[in-house]
């Protein structure tokens, strides 16, 4: 990893995994040249627990993830109606922007007494929600 830079994990719809990668995987080469950030979605099989949505692993400083998270949430929010047996996102779905932090950094995301999220709610009016611990997924 680059000095400056650091990784995240963002879950994506898996019916809209085809529109960020693209025909012949353009989209994606677009939005990496574009962005200057590492992007590796999961392979085909690989869900996230409990979901039909798949993780993506965006590398780079934190305006090279910004510019990927905006990409792929603008595909979640022009998501069309499905083909074939495909569901669609739902309207809630697609104004969510979903993270995985691992239990090693929750502490430092959630904050003494909970104040980064209090902060965040209180600035961004965003909600934040944090895993149980039995809900934990080992190796996360």
């Amino acid at each position: 990893m680059k000095p400056g830079a650091m990784g995240i994990k963002a879950l994506v719809p898996s019916s809209i995994v085809g529109a960020i990668i693209g025909k012949g995987g353009e989209e994606m080469k677009r939005i990496k040249t574009e962005s200057g950030a590492y992007v590796r979605l999961s392979q085909n099989d690989k869900y996230f627990p409990n979901s039909q949505e798949r993780p993506c692993y965006i590398e780079g400083e934190p305006e090279e993830i910004v510019k990927v998270l905006d990409f792929m949430q603008e595909k979640v929010r022009s998501d069309r109606p499905p083909r074939g047996n495909q569901i669609g996102i739902d309207q809630k779905r697609k104004e969510q922007l979903i993270i995985i932090i691992g239990p090693n950094a929750a502490g430092k995301c959630i904050g003494k007494g909970g104040e980064n999220v209090k902060r965040l709610k209180s600035e961004y009016n965003v909600y934040v929600r944090c895993m149980a611990k039995e809900d934990i997924i080992p190796g996360l």
